[in-house]
């Protein structure tokens, strides 16, 4: 499995980063997204072996 990182700063990125974050979460994979203290890991909360990894 590979990362991708997005700079959020940059617009263009940002929507690519969106749109690849939205497809990973259907697609049952984790995310790991910035907040302003520590990074978060999200997962579609209806997808039992999503939220088992």
């Amino acid at each position: 499995m590979s990362a991708e990182m997005f700079d959020c700063a940059d617009p263009a990125q940002r929507e690519t980063g969106i749109a690849s974050a939205i497809s990973a979460l259907k697609g049952g994979r984790l995310i790991v997204m910035p907040t302003d203290t520590v990074y978060g890991i999200g997962a579609d909360a209806f997808d039992g072996e999503a939220v088992a990894a």
